[in-house]
């Protein structure tokens, strides 16, 4: 009988080849990474770059899941987060799109991992430990239980699948908010290559980031140019579709794809201390300020669904900014600072949010309102308060944010937590200068109190002068006769005494 299961029973070389065929795999990916250049614009090298980016990041959003820490979960601490979302900011489940692909080596037809056998031992270990949940992750595809493996194999998945495992699943096999948060937290402590994060890691080694980000730059300034056909009316789409080889439309759609996968690869890339600490802090700070103008220019054409300009850069620079100002602490914040106070960052990105906040989704609006209100919690901020805001204007377009948009995000206690800097702040700003406007108010009721009194007395005093020089003469003869009464009195009271005294 024993002998009879040890002959169904497979080698284990299973693990040999799935290690072999994802060195294969992270070698070719560092392949595609070290291709990401700065061609020039619209040439052909630039559309083989297009396809480039778009690959790498596909599967650097997989790996970088876990660390979009933007969103705000409204649910409780028990309830389950749905996680097949990728814009819930959450660890979720494998994606559908991506099983049975190289990323899912055990869906493949073929594979070692394939193996019924395995499949059923590794699903009655599941099912002593969890239950309640072996059911819905059963339900998954075969390239879930890749996570059971205890081996050094790339599977952005398996990082993703055990924490299903570990963590506190829920009904429907999704993580409780509490476990996510924890997750994140963990992952957030740990370094670039302690991650299974490749495509980031290979983008800062190969020193990529800078030179997509470089790159981006020009793209934007370019884009600009299109836009505005009253300043630059020789720069048009025609011209460099020819120069392409494609149509107008076929080209607007390459600038869209391009724009979506670099702003995507940028933000994971964004999402590691170690990339910013190898950035390019002018450069970057340079590309932001160019964004932000552009964006509030009258030319500006913006998307026409919200869910399109969430993916533009416009929106995604303030998660770059949400980023930088959550690793402020192994970064010199006083240089970072004082070049967003210098550019005028904060007025742009302000200006831009009262003009455009229609076009965002309600969640674009809240996650840019997050990353200012992260800024304002900084310390050189808190120092430097008055700089930033040196005017009434500045004040006065900070305070109309609550009431055009801020008012209708604050749905939940936690997102109110999220926005507290921000909102105090404002209230703040709003009482100084309600005071100052009352002040102002009643210093200018004293000085025409003042005024109404000085013209008072001065017509007074005017009018007795009046009454002094036309009646000047008769006061006069009136103390000259005063004074000879007086003195003819004198010398009639001094002989009245000679008589008496010589009868």
């Amino acid at each position: 009988m024993w002998g009879r299961k040890t002959a169904y029973e497979t080698k284990d070389d299973s693990t040999e080849n799935l290690e072999r065929m994802s060195k294969r795999f992270a070698a070719d990916l560092r392949i595609q990474v070290k291709k990401i250049g700065s061609p020039k614009l619209f040439s052909k090298q630039w559309l083989a770059l297009t396809e480039t980016l778009e690959n790498v990041s596909k599967i650097a959003g997989i790996e970088n899941k876990s660390q979009t820490l933007l969103n705000v979960s409204q649910n409780s601490k028990n309830t389950p987060v749905d996680t097949t979302s990728s814009s819930s900011g959450f660890v979720g489940q494998y994606p559908k799109k991506s099983q049975g692909n190289v990323m899912g080596l055990a869906g493949f037809k073929g594979s070692p991992l394939s193996n019924s056998n395995r499949m059923n031992k590794e699903f009655s270990v599941l099912n002593r430990r969890h239950p309640s949940s072996s059911s819905s992750i059963m339900a998954g595809s075969s390239s879930s239980l890749l996570g059971m493996k205890k081996s050094s194999i790339y599977s952005p998945g398996k990082k993703k699948y055990n924490q299903q495992v570990k963590g506190d699943i829920g009904v429907m096999g999704t993580l409780s908010a509490s476990t996510v948060v924890k997750k994140q937290n963990k992952d957030h402590k740990q370094t670039l290559w302690e991650k299974e994060e490749y495509c980031v890691r290979y983008m800062v080694e190969e020193g990529k980031v800078c030179v997509l980000l470089r790159q981006f730059l020009e793209f934007k300034e370019l884009q600009h140019k299109l836009y505005n056909t009253i300043e630059y009316p020789d720069v048009t789409y025609s011209s460099y579709a020819e120069s392409s080889g494609l149509s107008e439309e076929a080209l607007k759609l390459r600038m869209e794809k391009y724009e979506e996968s670099a702003g995507s690869l940028l933000r994971c890339c964004f999402a590691s201390v170690e990339a910013l600490q190898t950035l390019d802090m002018p450069l970057f700070f340079d590309h932001i300020q160019l964004v932000l103008k552009f964006a509030i220019h009258p030319s500006y054409q913006p998307p026409t669904t919200p869910i399109s300009m969430a993916k533009k850069q416009e929106y995604l620079i303030f998660e770059y900014i949400y980023l930088m100002c959550r690793d402020i602490e192994k970064l010199s914040e006083e240089s970072i600072c004082s070049r967003f106070l210098e550019m005028g960052i904060m007025d742009y990105a302000i200006q831009f949010l009262l003009k455009r906040h229609d076009n965002l989704p309600t969640s674009a609006c809240f996650n840019a309102a997050v990353a200012l209100s992260k800024f304002m919690e900084l310390e050189y901020f808190a120092t430097h308060r008055d700089k930033f805001f040196n005017t009434l204007d500045k004040k006065r377009a900070l305070i109309s944010m609550k009431k055009v948009f801020l008012n209708n995000l604050l749905t939940s206690y936690a997102r109110k937590r999220a926005l507290r800097t921000l909102i105090e702040l404002i209230t703040y700003f709003n009482l100084k200068i309600s005071s100052s406007t009352d002040h102002q108010d009643s210093d200018q009721d004293d000085d025409e109190f003042f005024n109404s009194s000085s013209s008072t007395s001065t017509s007074t005093t005017s009018t007795s002068n009046s009454l002094l020089g036309s009646g000047g003469s008769t006061f006069q003869q009136m103390f000259a006769n005063r004074r000879a009464f007086l003195s003819s009195a004198g010398s009639s009271s001094s002989s009245s005494n000679k008589s008496q005294s010589n009868p």
